[in-house]
């Protein structure tokens, strides 16, 4: 030391006194990290419970409910939550989502199926799920049982509301059938309709009444939900209730060469033959057929036999369209406004065809019908083929402002109301 200070002096420079207190001050910071090291562990792997009750006495009674989460059970508390600030609400390390993915690693496997729940495609486990403790313990922490989890969103009364319900429905078993979180098929369901179904009722193909009900027809790899309900009806056999007049009354020979499965024809021919007038709908300026194609276009969307759905449907409205038409239901779900009613596609637009633009029913005056937006035709801008936006030299209508299959701001506009939509046309 003597020598240092002897250098010190003789150097007369400020250099090795500056590495002296850097060199203090690198060894009391380490020393620091390890004390505040060590006392976090502890706390986190002893004192953690008692000192997070000291504040949220509700923990105790969480801590009495038969399902709790593991890191609860162990009292690592900051395992979710930082202990002193964070940017997300609870003091959670993390957004929910990354939170839950970082344990659960199989969620982000879901992720790469074809079909996501839209409560786990938004990251939004805690609708479900309960973050420390549930009552329906080795469910998952769900927060409900398991159909009354299903049942907030899916209300009963659509589901199995009918006269005669579905076994695993009355048992409030959904999982069942549908997986909670992703799937690779339609509606969520853990495997193809017809297989699922096979599941329990392959054994019933032997039997003579099961086999006279389905007139003696081999029915293996059918598509049951092409004629039965899987949730409820008001029909015996869970049969959907919109049936096809010739399936309804036997006579299948309307459309089957007689005794066989075998169809009359393959083309819509079949179907206009009966629905002659239906013809006129297609034979718009804007229609639905598709030229070229062999088959007939009408079992596209149309089931031949039987339907929940009015029009015999094959599925919901949504479901229908978004078969041909993902992209605008990609666009729609990642809006952050959507209109009320996007899901029902027929209140706004003709199925088969329309002179409008977008299948409108009504046209342009489509959203201003009695029961929707009636009184916006008395005090809104003005609209009409006497008002013409300059930007595309069309007359001026609702969706010149208005995206009603999603828009990034309130009541569907597409722009700020307050700058951007306005200046487009009236430019300050």
């Amino acid at each position: 030391m003597h020598l240092f200070n002897e250098n010190l002096n003789h150097n007369n420079s400020p250099r090795p006194r500056i590495l002296l207190v850097f060199l203090i001050f690198l060894f009391s910071s380490a020393f620091i990290v390890s004390v505040f090291t060590a006392t976090s562990y502890s706390a986190t792997t002893g004192k953690v419970r008692k000192l997070c009750i000291s504040c949220h006495e509700s923990i105790k009674t969480t801590l009495k409910k038969p399902g709790i989460h593991t890191p609860v059970k162990k009292e690592k508390c900051t395992v979710c939550h930082n202990a002193h600030v964070s940017r997300h609400t609870g003091l959670l390390a993390a957004s929910v989502s990354n939170l839950c993915e970082k344990c659960h690693a199989s969620i982000g496997k879901q992720l790469k199926k074809k079909v996501i729940h839209k409560p786990v495609k938004d990251g939004l486990c805690l609708e479900c799920h309960d973050a420390h403790a549930s009552n329906a313990k080795g469910d998952g922490l769900l927060k409900r049982g398991k159909a009354e989890t299903c049942y907030e969103c899916h209300p009963k009364d659509k589901i199995a509301s009918g006269k005669y319900v579905h076994p695993e429905v009355r048992k409030g078993n959904c999982g069942r059938c549908h997986s909670p979180h992703a799937s690779n098929v339609q509606g969520l369901l853990v495997k193809n309709s017809t297989k699922l179904c096979e599941d329990c009722h392959k054994k019933d193909y032997g039997i003579a009444k099961f086999k006279k009900k389905h007139q003696g027809f081999k029915i293996k790899g059918s598509n049951c939900v092409e004629c039965h309900n899987p949730h409820s009806s008001d029909s015996a056999s869970l049969l959907n209730t919109k049936v096809h007049k010739p399936f309804a009354e036997g006579d299948c020979s309307a459309c089957h060469e007689k005794g066989t499965k075998k169809i009359k024809s393959t083309k819509s021919d079949l179907c206009l033959k009966c629905h002659e007038s239906t013809m006129e709908s297609f034979n718009k300026r804007f229609s639905h057929l598709l030229p070229g194609s062999d088959s007939n276009f009408c079992l596209n969307c149309h089931s031949p036999h039987a339907s929940a759905s009015e029009a015999l449907l094959k599925d919901r409205p949504d479901v229908v369209c978004y078969k041909c038409h993902e992209a605008s239901k990609t666009f729609s779900e990642a809006s952050r406004f959507r209109h009320p009613k996007v899901l029902d596609c027929t209140i706004c637009h003709s199925a088969h065809g329309s002179n409008s633009r977008d299948f409108m029913k009504k046209g342009d005056g489509t959203c201003a019908v009695a029961e929707c937006h009636e009184s916006q035709v008395a005090f809104s801008h003005p609209v009409g083929d006497d008002v013409i936006d300059k930007r595309l030299n069309e007359p001026v209508n609702c969706v010149t402002c208005h995206n009603p299959m999603g828009a990034p701001f309130e009541k569907n506009l597409k722009g700020d109301k307050n700058t951007d939509l306005c200046n487009q046309c009236h430019q300050i």
